[in-house]
């Protein structure tokens, strides 16, 4: 079988034991700070990014790899590989896969394919899971660019912020349409609208009872199906998590529950606190 090199972002959540597990190569997004840029991970870590973002009056932006930056990653990373297969969050919410498809067009002689999971966070990861089971269970390419378009639309991934602080300060707001003034008091679950653009899915007045509405989210979408997996995803609330955790594994026995700390991309537009899950229906 020729050698494939599976490459996700950060943005995917995936935790650190499935990235070693299946050998997924990570291609860093920039933080930016007042004072600098710097890449995830390789410039700064988790721990630091927490306490430099809660220090900081001016909440930091990121930055979408480049295409300059996906050239030269294409070029130099995988010589071993025949292909490299990079998995992205939705277009709607991140401008890589935009900027890797600019990339791939520009290094020839390499085989290189960019797939669009329509989801963001850990409905990526769950999908790109899935993904790399297949390919180490000896699927081609194109075998797993068909089950990544049968995943898709089974996949749900919602989250809560605790405030739209953060939303506000790092210009978020304006691109959800259902978030204004209006929602003052009122902790909104986001996720993906039909159009593929973040957007506010429900309201609820507490932490608890947005939790308790995911979930209620997470059974309407499954309906009579049962989960293949979900995942928990948390911004530096790991209690929090953990709760939300048990509570699936509760509900739904038997199935593989993720969990992880979404990092620093989600971390800069929803802030510490922020709890989310993502579902993936069987067929």
């Amino acid at each position: 079988m020729a050698a494939i090199a599976l490459v996700t972002a950060s943005a995917a959540s995936l935790p650190a034991e499935i990235l070693d597990r299946y050998r997924i190569h990570l291609i860093p997004f920039v933080v930016q700070f007042v004072d600098g840029n710097y890449r995830e991970d390789a410039d700064l870590s988790l721990d630091d990014f927490y306490r430099r973002l809660e220090a900081s009056e001016v909440v930091p932006s990121t930055a979408p790899t480049s295409v300059a930056q996906f050239i030269q990653y294409f070029e130099r990373q995988h010589p071993e590989a025949d292909t490299i297969v990079v998995f992205h969050v939705g277009t709607q919410t991140s401008k890589a896969y935009e900027n890797a498809l600019q990339a791939a067009a520009r290094v020839p002689g390499r085989r290189i394919v960019n797939v669009d999971t329509h989801s963001f966070s850990m409905g990526s990861g769950l999908q790109i899971i899935e993904a790399a089971k297949a390919f180490e269970s000896g699927a081609s390419v194109e075998d797993v660019l068909t089950l990544i378009k049968e995943l898709a639309p089974r996949t749900l991934a919602l989250f809560t912020p605790p405030s739209l602080r953060y939303l506000r300060m790092s210009g978020r707001v304006g691109r959800v349409p259902a978030l204004a003034a209006s929602l003052m008091g009122i902790q909104p679950i986001l996720g993906l609208n039909p159009d593929g653009k973040m957007d506010v899915l429900a309201r609820s007045r507490s932490a608890e009872a947005a939790r308790a509405t995911m979930l209620e989210r997470a059974a309407e979408f499954l309906g009579a199906k049962r989960p293949r997996s979900l995942a928990v995803i948390h911004i530096n609330a790991v209690e929090a998590g953990r709760a939300l955790q048990n509570e699936l594994e509760r509900l739904y026995p038997g199935v593989p529950v993720y969990l992880n700390d979404a990092g620093p991309i989600l971390a800069v537009h929803s802030g510490p606190g922020t709890v989310g899950l993502a579902v993936l229906r069987d067929e």
